[in-house]
């Protein structure tokens, strides 16, 4: 007999307390901060040099400028985007996502990004690449007709990446429980198995448990806003996007465990009846906000630079008539910025007008 989400019914409680604790950076089981940083000059794949540090967080690169982190990182105009020791400001924020669906999802845009020269961008999975998704599945082992346990096997490898905190150079490369160094903005990478999935408040989560595999990874403090990772026919896609982590302390402490920690359970006459994952849920999680449900509306804002609302192109429009207007009435001369479709604006004296810097 094969148990695969369903059997985690008795921990669906425990998800629910996920949610509160951001994460903020990636800590690999086996590996020191320099194995597991993000190789510019060699990169592994272009999912890893998709990922940038943004306001002590993380976001992740779909392309022509346009980026996708999660919505409770703060965002506005005087934030910049930054990588492989290289910046560039944020042009425009979309909050779409969260007003129209509720999401933890933010996206934004950055006019100046080909400036970051290491910069590669990844598209959202299609639904053939989330359909071959599986989860971490237990079953008996038996001798004979006598159960004596259960073996498991993990689920799609997933490639986590993040610019939140790395580990303390401290600690044990083989240690189980593993603090951060505090230090935020460069990114860091590794792999988990697909835990298991959760539905919680209308929202799917993909999870992955920190293992001790090496190469294992969790987020913690600094990573919300980076990417879950899979490897689909010859090409990288993003699939989530890192939102939160349990438990509390995985906000700063990485706790590295094993699927062999799980228990049979038994009814009164001693004959097995199910498998309790409870004690999994003692070692640290990272949940990501499954973007497979709004793939078609990201990938129609993300389409064109961003261009100011009719109405607002119509106002900005009066106010440059008006401007020239009172100018030669008093027989004055100013320059005044043209209205230029894509975040540009008339001049400095009416950028409060726009709500496109915040």
């Amino acid at each position: 007999m094969k148990y695969t989400k369903n059997f985690l019914k008795t921990s669906i409680f425990a998800l629910t307390l996920l949610l509160p604790f951001s994460s903020n950076a990636i800590i690999t089981y086996g590996e020191s901060n320099l194995l597991s940083e993000v190789d510019y000059q060699n990169p592994e794949n272009t999912a890893l040099t998709s990922v940038v540090s943004v306001s002590d967080s993380s976001a992740v690169h779909l392309g022509n400028g346009w980026f996708l982190t999660a919505n409770h990182v703060s965002l506005n105009s005087s934030v910049s985007v930054s990588q492989n020791g290289q910046t560039a400001k944020i042009s425009y924020v979309d909050n779409t996502l969260n007003s129209s669906y509720g999401a933890d999802l933010k996206l934004f845009y950055v006019e100046d990004y080909q400036s970051l020269t290491s910069l590669s961008s990844v598209s959202i999975a299609p639904q053939d690449a989330y359909a071959s998704l599986k989860t971490t599945s237990f079953e008996y082992s038996r001798t004979g007709n006598i159960i004596t346990g259960y073996t498991y096997e993990r689920g799609t490898l997933i490639t986590i990446a993040g610019a939140g905190f790395g580990r303390d150079d401290s600690a044990a490369i083989d240690a189980e429980t593993v603090s951060s160094n505090g230090l935020r903005g460069t990114v860091h990478a590794g792999e988990s198995s697909l835990f298991t999935t959760q539905t919680t408040d209308g929202f799917n989560y993909l999870i992955t448990m920190a293992e001790t595999e090496t190469g294992s990874a969790q987020a913690l403090t600094g990573d919300s806003g980076g990417g879950m990772f899979v490897y689909f026919e010859d090409e990288w896609y993003i699939v989530g996007t890192i939102t939160s982590v349990y438990p509390s302390i995985s906000t700063s402490t990485a706790i590295f465990g094993s699927y062999d920690e799980a228990k049979l359970t038994y009814d009164s006459d001693g004959r097995p009846t199910g498998i309790d994952p409870s004690a999994l849920y003692e070692n640290s999680l990272t949940l990501a906000l499954n973007l497979e449900e709004y793939a078609d509306t990201i990938n129609a804002i993300i389409a064109t630079p961003p261009v100011p609302e009719p109405a607002e192109t119509a106002f900005l429009a009066a106010l440059s008539v008006i401007a020239a207007i009172a100018a030669v009435k008093r027989k004055r001369y100013f320059f005044i910025f043209p209205v230029v479709f894509g975040r540009q604006f008339l001049a400095s004296n009416f950028r409060k007008y726009s709500h496109y810097y915040y």
